[in-house]
């Protein structure tokens, strides 16, 4: 039976970043396995709405949905507009979305919407909120959960869905559905001396890589660190956004380089031409707020089939496992570290034995395999409501 499902989304397409890539990558997959799907989102008045073959151009996904443009307050401030638009849509689209069997967001307030609406909504996130901001929003969550049309939540990390389990949350209403990545993307597959020459990368010497956002709160400089203790091996850095204090210790290291987003295309040429995909060993965000940090690139690192070198966060170990598919490290230990990473450096039959761990790791990450969870839990979840 065909699902009829209204995904609101509180930001402009298209956008380089990891919650629309989620976003766009889930809706696809969805579609191949009979879901009609309406994607709501920000009309931008200073700029045409996308259409669908741009948006399936820009992420190279192939599944069909409508797009459909809601003019509101954009652009705007981000907390407006993250605030207003879906409360808005509750208002314009009102009688709309009663034609849907379900609401899909990632938004809180379009939960407000869509149960204003009296439509069944399911929730996504990667965030562990009760544990982050108790007071706040564990009697909001609890509140969501005794409403008869909430269908529940589904996480991108066990790490996450455990959160809410801790503060009561029913568990069958909890999904812990980790992302993916596209395997078009990696097509076709390069050798390393093959991506190494499209990339034009002539050293001989074990290539590291990190490709992400360089802030200082993402613990790069932990990674930084592991390339002043280790000038044997070369560093490439993909996705920094300016000169500052991270730029300005790289530029004095021979053995590291730097630079800005690249196109997908010659992200995944670095992957391939590297020996080793690094993780940072530590963030601030994460000391700060216990916010998870499985990252959406942990994907593409699965299916570039390298050897993966990260600390041993508590989601990241879901995926991770040392001497399998990856070399871990406790977090903020910067002597094991470098120990570790040594090692890594040195053993082409550990770097070899890790890579096909990745390898076969991917194999059950793809969007698609996310979406098979999803249409599972979805359907469970609309019969217990109609009940």
């Amino acid at each position: 039976m065909g699902i009829k499902l209204a995904y609101l989304f509180d930001q402009p397409l298209p956008l380089r970043a990891a919650e629309c890539e989620q976003l766009i990558n889930t809706i696809s997959a969805l579609s191949k396995i009979d879901y009609d799907i309406t994607l709501f989102i920000p009309g931008d008045r200073t700029k045409p709405a996308p259409t669908l073959q741009e948006l399936q151009s820009f992420y190279r996904v192939d599944g069909n949905f409508r797009v459909e443009a809601i003019y509101s307050v954009f652009p705007a401030q981000r907390l407006i507009e993250k605030t207003v638009h879906p409360l808005m849509c509750s208002t314009l689209l009102r009688k709309k979305l009663r034609g849907f069997d379900l609401v899909y967001t990632r938004n809180i307030p379009s939960i407000f919407a869509s149960l204003a609406a009296g439509v069944p909504c399911l929730y996504d996130t990667y965030r562990p909120w009760p544990a982050q901001y108790y007071h706040a929003l564990v009697p909001m969550f609890r509140a969501f959960f005794k409403h008869p049309k909430f269908m529940g939540i589904a996480l991108h990390s066990e790490y996450a869905r455990q959160s809410y389990i801790d503060f009561g949350m029913p568990e069958d209403k909890l999904l812990t559905a980790h992302n993916g990545f596209n395997p078009d993307l990696f097509k076709p597959v390069l050798s390393q001396s093959e991506a190494k020459a499209k990339a034009g990368i002539e050293s001989e010497q074990p290539l590291a890589l990190y490709a992400g956002r360089m802030d200082p709160e993402k613990g790069i400089g932990s990674l930084i660190d592991l390339a002043e203790q280790t000038p044997e091996c070369n560093f490439i850095f993909i996705g920094s956004h300016g000169h500052g204090p991270l730029e300005e210790r790289m530029d004095k290291l021979p053995n590291v380089q730097y630079t800005g987003w690249v196109s997908p295309d010659e992200l995944t040429q670095f992957y391939y031409a590297a020996d080793i995909l690094m993780l940072p060993l530590t963030t601030l965000m994460y000391k700060k707020n216990g916010n998870t940090v499985l990252p959406i690139k942990l994907y593409s690192y699965f299916a570039a089939g390298r050897a993966i070198f990260a600390a041993s966060a508590p989601d990241v170990t879901e995926l991770l496992k040392d001497g399998e598919n990856a070399r871990l490290v406790p977090q903020g230990d910067a002597e094991a570290a470098i120990e570790k990473f040594h090692e890594l450096v040195h053993s082409q039959e550990l770097r070899d034995h890790l890579a096909e761990g990745a390898r076969i790791s991917s194999m059950s990450l793809t969007w698609d395999a996310r979406a098979e969870l999803l249409d599972g839990f979805i359907r469970r979840r609309l019969e217990a409501i109609s009940k």
